[in-house]
């Protein structure tokens, strides 16, 4: 990556953190990505919806970190606004907004925070997405100040309410944040650009995981009509999540810090190499991969 020349002041960056746990706990990989937070950011609000113990409250206050916890409702976008109310925004030059749905970081965060890719940018998160409409994923988005000061940031925050589908939240926020942004001139960036997938890197992606899809495609339809529907399911497929379908592509070809919970968790896309994800890791980066393995080891005694 390109460095800029003037070095940042981490102090004048501030963080919400979105955090949800059914076993009411922080886990360990979410305490060792807000210590990786913290070399990057001033100040951090941390915002559960899980019942937290004493135990977590205390340590992560003795950590700095405000604690704020409210009713699970509204997903991470009510905690977000939660999180950026409760902030004097004027006295930071840029404000992240991140949550719990990824392990990491793989690596340091802090050479992303110079690169010179993100030089123009008002706002920038880690990977950009087309899938319903472009946006950026909001497991990560960094604001700077024109965005901050904008009037598309604070109309869009205040009009944050408490929905409660899934979809409608991911439309209307996720991809929303991003066309408010948009639509106020402000210029978005990311590290992986989903519209650099190549027809070949699709088709790569396609035939080395085996994704459901295509075999259900292939049983639902006529030899006729597998000619004409097949490729578009295809290029369909080029605008899926990109942290699931090129995971490793994301990671060791972007430099994305981060691996998607979800993604190994319940691997909703069928993903042929999820037992291969933590070797990988192993073998290319120093993150403890037990955080991962302790992590789905709890899920697991859950269910």
């Amino acid at each position: 990556m390109k460095s800029l020349t003037k070095k940042q002041n981490h102090l004048h960056r501030a963080t919400v953190f979105a955090h949800f746990d059914k076993g009411n706990i922080v886990d360990d990989y979410v305490y060792y990505y807000l210590k990786q937070l913290q070399k990057i950011s001033g100040h951090i609000v941390f915002v559960s919806t899980a019942k937290l113990n004493d135990d977590d409250i205390t340590q992560l206050s003795s950590m700095g970190i405000q604690v704020s916890c409210r009713a699970n409702l509204g997903y991470d976008f009510m905690s977000y606004k939660l999180g950026i109310d409760s902030l004097d925004l004027s006295k930071y030059d840029e404000l992240i907004i991140c949550n719990d749905s990824v392990y990491g970081p793989l690596q340091s965060l802090e050479p992303i925070f110079c690169d010179s890719q993100f030089k123009e940018a008002d706002v920038w998160g880690i990977t950009d997405s087309h899938q319903y409409s472009y946006h950026l994923q909001s497991y990560f988005i960094v604001f700077r100040k024109k965005a901050l000061n904008s009037i598309s940031f604070k109309r869009f925050w205040d009009n944050v309410t408490e929905l409660v589908n899934k979809k409608d939240i991911i439309e209307k926020y996720e991809v929303g944040l991003s066309k408010a942004l948009l639509n106020d001139k402000l210029a978005l960036a990311s590290i992986y650009k989903s519209n650099q997938r190549t027809p070949r890197s699709i088709m790569k992606a396609v035939t080395e995981n085996n994704f459901q899809f295509v075999k259900t495609t292939i049983q639902r339809l006529t030899e006729k009509d597998l000619w004409e529907d097949l490729p578009r399911k295809i290029r369909d497929f080029g605008n899926k999540n990109p942290t699931h379908t090129h995971w490793k592509s994301t990671i060791l070809e972007a430099n994305v810090p981060f691996l998607k919970v979800e993604l190994i968790r319940e691997n909703p896309m069928d993903v042929a190499d999820i037992n291969e994800i933590v070797p990988f890791l192993d073998n290319h980066f120093q993150y403890p991969t037990t955080l991962i393995t302790n992590h789905l080891a709890r899920l697991a005694k859950k269910t």
